[in-house]
């Protein structure tokens, strides 16, 4: 339940859904390790 939130910041609303959220956490996790190689 957001509507606290959304209440203090009723500008706010969701940007990302949890597919593409994961998918940017995998892909930077990618990249970090391909650093290490």
């Amino acid at each position: 339940d957001l509507s606290k939130f959304k209440a203090h910041y009723p500008g706010w609303d969701w940007t990302f859904d949890l597919k593409e959220t994961m998918t940017q956490i995998h892909d930077s996790m990618v990249a970090r390790l391909a650093v290490l190689d």
